[in-house]
């Protein structure tokens, strides 16, 4: 990423390691989708120099904001699926293609 830092790919997910010094890591969960949780959001705001925020403020914000769904008990991702890995075609023949797992009426 010449300009803005290195990526390193780990397990299930990616640190990026920007220029700046901050630093960044993802996983995808076993549906392909991007998702991130309160201690990665944490481990950013300190790696920006954020000493004060804590990690229970950070959950408890990731689920007010309304374009962010919470998939289980730590873990988040985007409403629209925008960074999904699963082919568009498995992701449409499922019971439901509503990206709120809802059940069509």
């Amino acid at each position: 990423m010449e300009g803005l830092g290195t990526f390193i790919l780990h397990g299930r997910g990616c640190r990026f390691e920007l220029d700046s010094g901050r630093d960044l890591s993802v996983d995808w969960d076993g549906e392909g989708r991007l998702v991130f949780d309160a201690w990665q959001v944490l481990m950013y705001a300190r790696s920006a120099g954020d000493e004060h925020v804590q990690q229970k403020e950070i959950a408890a914000a990731l689920r007010a904001v309304p374009v962010l769904r919470q998939i289980d008990d730590v873990s988040f991702t985007w409403m629209d699926d925008r960074d999904d890995l699963t082919p568009q075609e498995v992701r449409t023949s499922g019971p439901s293609s509503d990206p709120s797992g809802r059940e069509p009426q």
